[in-house]
């Protein structure tokens, strides 16, 4: 599965429940198209308002064409995805790429054992948690955003940074990984994310936009 942030659409043609080719207009920049699935079929998940939704859908797509009149078409679409339902949909719905549990739920899946998704998530039984500020030290600063979460098990620490704008949301989260008590650590990475780093975009209403590994 293939990620980019910013990935944002609007449905330019209306859609029936057993479509399985959507077309969308092209975003104006900073917004971008879908990415090309580089193997299998990436996600999307659609909505009939960007603010209010009454309805949504996660969808896959296995291809896009850029059609070069401004639109593009997502092609072999899978409806319906991750207990959805396949829905009608007109033009100007939102076709986006924002975080499933079906996604993370890959991302775990794909890297095996404890994972950078399992961290962020929360997945650590049988693990002590603290949060710290970035030099270790406890309590946090601020007990509401701190720098970090030591995760400590044995001779094993999962060390998850956290960067927080302005807002107080959360637009990155790196994991790290020690097995000698914390001497030394190394990013927690996988599979399309060897650092380890999710990247967290934010629309003006301080929604989830984008989410991104690196």
């Amino acid at each position: 599965m293939d990620y980019k942030n910013f990935v944002r659409g609007e449905v330019a043609e209306a859609v029936t429940a057993t479509a399985t080719t959507i077309k969308c207009s092209d975003p104006a920049a900073p917004f971008v198209i879908p990415p090309v699935p580089s193997s299998g079929e990436n996600r999307l998940v659609l909505v009939d308002n960007e603010w209010m939704p009454t309805k949504f859908e996660v969808i896959g797509y296995a291809g896009i064409t850029d059609n070069g009149d401004g639109t593009h078409t997502l092609t072999s679409v899978s409806r319906a995805l991750e207990g959805s339902i396949a829905q009608t949909w007109d033009i100007g719905a939102i076709a986006s790429l924002s975080m499933t549990g079906g996604i993370l739920d890959e991302i775990k899946t794909a890297a095996g054992g404890l994972t950078a998704a399992r961290v962020i998530d929360g997945e650590m039984d049988g693990w002590s948690a603290e949060p710290q500020n970035n030099d270790g030290t406890t309590p946090p600063t601020d007990p509401a955003q701190p720098d970090q979460w030591l995760y400590s098990k044995g001779a094993e620490r999962a060390k998850l940074k956290l960067i927080w704008n302005s807002d107080g949301n959360v637009t990155q989260a790196i994991v790290e990984y020690s097995s000698d008590s914390g001497v030394t650590y190394s990013p927690l990475g996988g599979t399309g994310y060897p650092n380890a780093i999710m990247t967290i975009g934010y629309d003006a209403d301080g929604n989830v936009s984008s989410i991104s590994w690196s």
